[in-house]
């Protein structure tokens, strides 16, 4: 991924700061579906964790043409078994004036494949909350099991079973068709063209 301090024109998904997403999130960590958006970093929770040196935190940002539309959250959990690894999906928010573009599945797809393909992590399973509707959609598209009817709606897929590059796959698969759309829709409107669907641009009408 880009230095987060390159942003570009048009379409970049980059890796954010702490910083970064504390701000985002204060400005947009609600939904209309779920209410408030917990994260993470609400309490100060560091990236790196400061007495391993570790990666605490791997937090991703999708910008249009210098704006930040969205930011997702994943957070490494420890396992007991051997050197595995699981990780959650903490956080995905979306500017609120953007929603319902895609966003939102687009920046937690291309982190799903990002620390499944990291040797840092090491990853055995991910997990998710199935609340949002979308990403309960999201999740099942990618092959994630049901969550338990009683208790938290905790999704999840083991990648022991599921396989890294099989998984992977249908990650960049998924990624790639939304990466091309939009890329597309950047063109055409860095071009003029009135056919744009400008997707960094907030809705007018929106709260």
């Amino acid at each position: 991924m880009a230095d987060p301090a390159e942003k570009k024109s048009g379409y970049e998904l980059v890796p954010l700061t702490a910083n970064e997403y504390r701000e985002f999130a204060k400005r947009y960590a609600r939904s209309d579906e779920v209410g408030p958006i917990a994260t993470a970093l609400d309490k100060g929770a560091p990236a790196i964790d400061p007495e391993s040196g570790k990666i605490a935190l791997r937090l991703y940002g999708l910008y249009g043409c210098g704006t930040l539309c969205a930011v997702a959250c994943l957070e490494p959990i420890a396992v007991r078994t051997g050197d595995d690894h699981a990780v959650k999906l903490d956080s995905v928010i979306v500017h609120s004036r953007m929603r319902q573009r895609g966003l939102g599945g687009l920046i937690v797809t291309h982190a799903f494949a990002d620390v499944a393909t990291d040797p840092a992590f090491n990853v055995s399973r991910i997990y998710a909350h199935a609340v949002h509707p979308a990403t309960v959609k999201l999740l099942a598209r990618l092959g994630f099991g049901a969550p338990s009817p009683t208790g938290a709606p905790l999704s999840s897929i083991d990648l022991g079973e599921k396989g890294v590059a099989k998984f992977t796959e249908s990650c960049r698969r998924v990624v790639a068709q939304q990466e091309n759309y939009l890329k597309v829709q950047c063109t055409l409107c860095r071009s003029g063209n009135r056919r744009a669907r400008k997707w960094c641009v907030p809705d007018e009408t929106d709260k």
